[in-house]
């Protein structure tokens, strides 16, 4: 049986670009189709006249944004976690290595 990994990545990819576009056409068809202003009052912070697209779109914007930088430092920690153990493997092996001569 042939190894499918580096085929079903590249549908998992090509999904998420086809989900991305839609999701960015979808958007932009709203943003457009959105055009009235409304009044945003909450108890310390009064904003008028903010068009309606942008009480949907900024809010999925920033934690879209939020997910992705969560998910750089989660990646970032991870690599860092690599190289200490790999670090500390060449560490133990030249240990090994000393004890043995």
């Amino acid at each position: 049986m042939p190894d499918l990994q580096h085929l079903w990545q590249r549908f998992l990819l090509a999904a998420a670009l086809l989900a991305g576009l839609a999701l960015g056409v979808g958007a932009t068809v709203f943003g457009y189709s959105n055009l009235n202003t409304v009044d945003l009052h909450w108890s310390v912070l009064h904003l008028n006249g903010v068009p309606l697209w942008a009480v949907v779109i900024v809010p999925i914007t920033l934690i879209l944004i939020a997910g992705t930088v969560f998910h750089w430092l989660d990646s970032l920690h991870h690599f860092t976690e690599h190289m200490r153990h790999r670090h500390r493997v060449h560490e133990l092996e030249a240990e090994v290595s000393r004890l043995r001569a």
